[in-house]
């Protein structure tokens, strides 16, 4: 068996969020083709340009495209639950690797450290909370005192300055004073 052309859909969400997929797809010896998220369209090019200089054979096994996939052999593509499904559909007949939203969650005892808060304030803020790794949900226990919480969390308070961010918070914020109505 010879090398296929494995097609990426890359998500936008953080810069270079498909990176792994695109080294692990060149590494096992294929070629690949990437469709390039609009909001990350810069850094992988770049990477690219870079290798083609190092060697120029990447050149021939890696290629970029803006138009509607084809010419392929199996496909890893990642975005919302929506997009998923309509990736599942387009690729059905082709082996496939569909990712769609992740959620991470953060269980508190009340016994954490502040260390720990802003460790913790790391991984709800960082990429403003759009990675799917970013913790998006708290479960805390009944009488939970959240002082020290806000306290680890004031460094990240220019975050709520990024209008997609404010905008993402509004929502949410209405849903729970709404009772997820």
């Amino acid at each position: 068996m010879g090398p296929k052309t494995v097609a990426i859909v890359m998500a936008g969400n953080i810069p270079l969020v498909g990176f792994h997929d695109f080294v692990c797809t060149l590494l096992s010896g294929h070629h690949v083709i990437v469709k390039l998220s609009s909001e990350d369209k810069i850094l992988l090019p770049l990477i690219v340009k870079m290798l083609v200089d190092l060697n120029p054979v990447f050149g021939q096994v890696i290629s970029f495209t803006e138009s509607r996939m084809k010419d392929f052999d199996a496909v890893i593509a990642t975005g919302s639950d929506n997009t998923a499904r309509y990736f599942n559909y387009y690729f059905s007949k082709y082996p496939h690797i569909i990712r769609k939203n992740r959620n991470s969650v953060a269980v508190l005892s009340g016994n954490e450290t502040q260390k720990e808060l802003q460790s913790l304030g790391d991984d709800v803020f960082a990429y403003y909370g759009l990675g799917c790794r970013n913790v998006s949900k708290l479960y805390v226990p009944t009488g939970y005192d959240f002082e020290m919480l806000f306290e680890a969390f004031y460094i990240y308070k220019d975050v709520i300055d990024n209008k997609k961010y404010a905008n993402n918070f509004d929502y949410y914020r209405a849903l729970f004073f709404d009772g997820g109505k």
